[in-house]
């Protein structure tokens, strides 16, 4: 488990004369174990958020820290999960994630009691000489599970994991995350654009637009959650309202903005 601190982060994308803001100085604590998700519509800055705890941007602005130690001296600390699975189609699933321990130099014998562990929390045992060809799309995410199991991350940051699913595999592997956070309780981020899978798994919601947080909502349902409880339903309701008004104050913005132009024009 480990804390995350964010403190006035700003992310800045050159576009052209144009440059686009993705993340506005945003201020964010989340404690260790913690499970949060980040909602909102696209282009609301969520991924780019993501990517920055991750490290691979550079904020333009702020500062991350994991339990006080700033992120660029933090090391082997976070494992990003993405909606595709990237696994090399001419090594089998093993080897696969043998690659994934090289940078942390595992004696092989570890390596593989690690991969072999792994495998099995998410129930791919039996596919470790399987190639990713051999594969179904769930499969795949299993194994993508797999990875940051092997690697003893105290981070772990979902971007989409299963927005590319049927929707029975999807409802599968979320009851596999939420068993597994429950057994090894890592921090998590989980981007979605899904507000009942946010509600299903989280801890804490947040609602982002422009690139700042809108809303911070707190599931206190208990676990494990039904999702035809009326309690899931008035939070999936909250959470869309505060991204509907957060889009309808966006709009009404760029249209105080515009008017005094149109007027001008003849």
């Amino acid at each position: 488990m480990i804390a995350v601190n964010l403190r006035h982060l700003t992310c800045i994308y050159e576009n052209g004369s144009n440059p686009v803001t993705a993340v506005n100085a945003l201020s964010l604590r989340v404690d260790a174990g913690g499970f949060t998700a980040i909602v909102g519509s696209s282009g609301c800055g969520k991924t780019s958020l993501l990517r920055l705890i991750a490290g691979l941007r550079t904020p333009n602005d702020g500062t991350i820290e994991f339990e006080g130690v700033r992120q660029d001296r933090a090391r082997g600390v976070s494992a990003l999960v993405f909606q595709d699975a990237r696994l090399l189609p001419w090594l089998t699933v093993e080897k696969n994630l043998l690659l994934a321990l090289r940078s942390e130099h595992v004696p092989e014998e570890d390596a593989r009691r690690r991969i072999r562990d792994a495998a099995t929390l998410v129930h791919m045992e039996k596919r470790l000489a399987s190639y990713p060809r051999h594969l179904s799309g769930g499969m795949a995410q299993r194994i993508n599970l797999a990875r940051a199991l092997c690697q003893n991350r105290s981070l772990w940051l979902l971007d989409e994991p299963f927005g590319a699913l049927d929707a029975f595999t999807r409802l599968q592997l979320q009851q596999e995350l939420d068993r597994l956070w429950k057994e090894r309780q890592p921090t998590i981020f989980l981007v979605t654009h899904d507000i009942g899978e946010a509600v299903l798994l989280a801890d804490r919601v947040l609602t982002m637009n422009e690139g700042t947080i809108v809303h911070d909502i707190a599931i206190t349902l208990e676990r494990p959650r039904q999702r035809t409880a009326s309690a899931f339903a008035e939070n999936v309701a909250q959470i869309e309202e505060s991204i509907m008004r957060s889009q309808i104050s966006s709009a009404s913005r760029e249209h105080r903005c515009e008017a005094p132009h149109q007027r001008g024009k003849t």
